[in-house]
């Protein structure tokens, strides 16, 4: 059991169950381990999640807040604030101009801001930023952008505390605050705060407040960093950036930990030897599933996971984009390492060779749990099955009048009905373990209820899904 994350009841049986709860509680702690949210990292996303899927701490859906969330961490500045924004792009809604006038007050209240752009994208939204803030324009040259996405704050005030890292895949418009599918992540420690500074200042050639063009360094001209392994408040972390740090080593070392499953949402796939490493761990029997944006469907990538996943692989073709770039592993098994890796680092030769990108790995069952539900409700937003998802919350007795399906005896270790309710067409109901594998599964017509015998399986947590016509209801079964 994970020390670090305590395991809790998961679960309450509802009508005329009282006296039960406290022995089903000591059977419910060996099946997950959920510990409380690492007060100093915090992760948000710019669309709806799917907390049916939370192991206790509930994602944040910022719904229209992302620039606002921003504003309030230059807000606080006491010192510093330095942004390696790829685009901030002014239109005429009010999100770029929320994060413009945060800088504009922190300057005016004598916090020096440096900003540095990349030279080939718009960046109309500086024209609202005062004059008098020092900025730098990365270099225009084929095959290269600046596109990290951070900001530090305070990274040497002589209080730790005070010293606030963000980052993530959302670059500063008003598209990508509420149409493109983003996340972020904000992490309270000096050390990598300080990582972020000191990368920061390669590129802007100094620890001034004014850029120095003699010692300026972008993409390849950049070292290696000097400390990529941090510890936040007892949670591992690694930063990475590229081209120098390779980060396609390090995303294929965190998909090749995955024991148990993995999921992903990417927006520019172009690396086949990524691909087929997750090709391996998926038909290799590793559950998984993943979305990519519909910018990526004419490379190599989508043919290698479109013939090896199936449907759980799916394309995101809004008319926004999806933009995120992360993968997790092993989000629904504590002690098997759980894995966030994210940033603005794209799974692509450029991404990984050319530009400059910045990339955290954060191990962690809190946060990676935190992302699984965020791109769960991705994945069903673009078509996927809600039973790749199963609820992980509230294990019930049997209540029909508030159930559309009820799953009892629960918990049962020999027999298992499942009901449905109001059921007029084919059903089909599968049994899969926590691994996502289907063990059982029955077709039913002209009924509405059906029984699994469940008496050869191994102690444990099951997921009863139901396929009703355009339907689909998921219910968790545990085996003492």
């Amino acid at each position: 059991m994970d020390k670090k994350n305590p395991p809790i009841v998961i679960g309450v049986l509802r009508t005329k169950t009282f006296l039960k709860v406290s022995l089903l509680a000591v059977l419910f702690t060996f099946v997950f381990s959920a510990g409380a949210q690492n007060p100093k990292i915090k992760c948000y996303f710019n669309h709806p999640v799917n907390t049916a899927v939370s192991t206790g701490t509930n994602a944040i859906y910022l719904n229209g807040t992302s620039a606002d969330t921003i504003a309030a961490y230059i807000n606080r500045a006491k010192y510093t604030v330095d942004i390696a924004q790829y685009d901030f792009t002014a239109s005429s809604s009010s999100h770029v101009k929320i994060i413009a006038t945060a800088v504009n007050n922190a300057n005016t209240r004598g916090v020096v801001v440096r900003w540095i752009y990349n030279g080939s994208s718009s960046n109309s939204g500086l024209s609202l930023v005062n004059s008098a803030i020092n900025r730098l324009a990365s270099p225009v040259s084929s095959g290269y952008i600046m596109h990290d996405k951070f900001m530090v704050v305070d990274a040497n005030s002589s209080n730790a505390n005070d010293a606030i890292l963000w980052t993530g895949s959302y670059d500063w418009s008003d598209q990508q605050a509420t149409g493109d599918y983003n996340n972020m992540v904000i992490v309270q420690d000096q050390n990598v705060a300080l990582a972020y500074y000191n990368e920061f200042n390669k590129m802007w050639g100094g620890t001034g407040a004014s850029p120095v063009t003699a010692n300026e360094k972008f993409g390849t001209a950049k070292s290696v960093s000097t400390t990529t392994s941090f510890t936040v408040n007892g949670t591992p972390v690694q930063v990475y950036f590229s081209p120098k740090d390779s980060p396609q080593s390090h995303l294929l070392n965190t998909i090749n930990s995955a024991n148990y499953e993995f999921a992903f949402g990417i927006y520019t796939f172009t690396d086949n030897t990524v691909a087929t490493a997750i090709k391996t761990k998926y038909t290799g029997g590793v559950a998984g599933f993943g979305i990519e944006d519909q910018f990526s469907n004419t490379y190599t990538p989508y043919t290698t996971l479109s013939s090896s996943m199936g449907a759980n692989f799916k394309v995101y073709t809004g008319t926004s984009i999806y933009h995120n770039k992360t993968m997790i592993v092993d989000h629904s098994h504590p002690t098997s390492d759980p894995q966030v890796f994210t940033g603005s680092y794209n799974w692509s030769s450029a991404g990984a060779n050319t530009n400059d990108e910045g990339t955290i790995v954060i191990h962690d069952a809190t946060i990676a749990n935190q992302y699984y539900q965020s791109l769960c409700k991705n994945f069903t937003d673009v078509g996927g099955s809600a039973g790749v998802c199963p609820a992980t919350t509230g294990i019930d007795n049997y209540d029909y009048a508030q159930q559309q399906v009820a799953v009892y005896p629960n918990p049962s270790k020999d027999f298992v009905n499942v009901k449905v309710k109001n059921a007029s067409e084919k059903l089909k109901v599968t049994l899969s373990n926590s691994l996502g594998e289907i063990v059982m599964d029955k077709n039913v017509e002209g009924n509405d209820e059906t029984s699994f015998d469940i008496s050869t399986l191994s102690p444990g947590l099951y997921f009863i899904t139901v396929f009703r016509g355009d339907k689909t209801f998921a219910e968790k079964l545990l085996k003492p």
